[in-house]
């Protein structure tokens, strides 16, 4: 009978394996299964992205969107997640889906897919922290009942942009030295955050279920509603003053080229058939199921890599589509009645649900547990973008690779990946 490897045994297989893909081992090997499918549960985050955009597929098609809606991309994401997952047990390297592309593809679809993903590594990690910064912010004039336009010192109001992105900075700050200091820290740190998430959502589903006072019925469950049309929701206010279908990048609005070339979805969009409106809806469940390729971009600080970078992509995704259906059931059952167009259309519709169901104490200790959660979510999130941008800068597919590319030799970890990319986290915000 074989006996099981050793740790140190295991170690040197992956290495061994990195090695045959064309890399050598830089990056500390010290993360276990457990903690790889940490990082991609971590910034799936169902705390985090169900909480954020309950409202937005509430709007559009009502409580349907939770109990239907929520299985059927779980279903689908957990197809790709397969996919992927069959693949990172192949290339087990950092940076999973350049190589990947590089492998089954060739050079200019590993350019392209490179490209792609560290843009939108960094615009995933700066909309996770400018939501835990917005988060926060709403949360504390909820729990100290002061108003949102509050005034503070240098920014004027609370609700000012550029408060918002200080307060951003400030979340940023301890995540950023964390990940610096090593890939152990941020193991722990991981797995840390998956029990605070599963022990979170169970809290918020006893504290509903047994004090809550509203329940709704079952048949209300499966109900639709639209309380903003597609068309209203699109549209915002033009230089002229007119009210159309608009492309909004922070202060500058555009008229939508889209609906120029297509007029006739200006009617389709102010109908809103259920259809539309249930598609549109879905959005809410597949921006939360994003950053799951963490588990590959981290493979080369995994212990058997080849079978738990695998596991923890598809884990990641299986059990977050448990608790995230647990979570959204639960706070839609408690939506209290004749205030569906309230809630969903409220800026923090999640806490609405909660101040008018539970308490002060019991909606407090929610609010601390979605907050702790966003942090957590934002963290591991600057892991995954960070690694990302090091894989691509180590085959020097960069300007200035060779110092994105460089790894501490005391931390182990690619410093200036770690500063760089969360220096570009605050600049597409501002």
């Amino acid at each position: 009978m074989s006996q099981k490897p050793t740790v140190r045994e295991q170690i040197q297989k992956d290495v061994e394996d990195l090695a045959r893909l064309g890399y050598g081992q830089q990056l500390f090997r010290e993360m276990g299964g457990f903690s790889n499918f940490a990082v991609s549960f971590s910034i799936i985050s169902v705390l985090t992205g169900a909480i954020v955009l309950f409202g937005y597929g509430l709007k559009f098609a009502g409580p349907i969107i939770n109990s239907v809606g929520w299985p059927v991309v779980s279903f689908f994401t957990l197809c790709v997640a397969a996919s992927m997952a069959e693949l990172a047990s192949v290339y087990a390297t950092a940076g999973g889906l350049y190589f990947w592309a590089f492998r089954l593809g060739g050079r200019t679809w590993a350019w392209v897919t490179a490209w792609m993903n560290m843009i939108g590594q960094v615009t995933i990690t700066a909309g996770t922290n400018w939501a835990a910064a917005l988060y926060f912010i709403g949360a504390m004039t909820r729990v100290f009942h002061v108003a949102s336009n509050a005034r503070v010192p240098f920014f004027g109001t609370l609700d000012n942009h550029y408060f918002q992105i200080l307060v951003m900075v400030v979340i940023m700050i301890p995540q950023i030295v964390i990940n610096i200091t090593g890939i152990k820290l941020m193991a722990r740190l991981n797995d840390f955050s998956v029990w605070w998430h599963i022990g979170g959502v169970l809290i918020i589903a006893w504290l509903l279920t047994f004090f809550a006072q509203h329940h709704s019925s079952i048949s209300f469950l499966f109900s639709h509603a639209t309380s903003v049309s597609p068309l209203d929701a699109a549209s915002d206010t033009l230089k002229d003053g007119k009210v159309a279908p608009a492309l909004v990048f922070g202060d500058v609005k555009i008229a939508s080229p889209l609906f120029g070339l297509v007029p006739s979805l200006a009617g389709l969009y102010k109908a809103g058939p259920f259809v539309l409106v249930f598609l549109l809806g879905l959005l809410q469940a597949q921006w939360t199921y994003t950053g799951f390729d963490a588990s590959a971009n981290t493979a080369e600080e995994t212990v058997a890599a080849h079978l738990n970078s695998a596991w923890g992509i598809f884990l990641s995704v299986a059990v977050s589509a448990i608790v995230g259906y647990v979570l959204l059931m639960i706070l839609t059952w408690c939506i209290p009645p004749g205030k569906l167009a309230e809630t969903a259309n409220d800026a923090y519709p999640v806490l609405y649900i909660v101040d008018h169901n539970l308490n002060g104490f019991f909606a407090n200790l929610i609010a601390v547990i979605i907050g702790v959660a966003m942090w957590l979510c934002g963290c591991s999130g600057l892991t995954s973008m960070a690694r990302t941008w090091y894989a691509f800068a180590r085959d020097d597919g960069m300007p200035g690779a060779a110092l994105v590319k460089r790894v501490n030799p005391r931390f182990g970890t690619p410093v200036w990946s770690i500063l760089i990319t969360s220096t570009f986290v605050v600049l597409i915000c501002l």
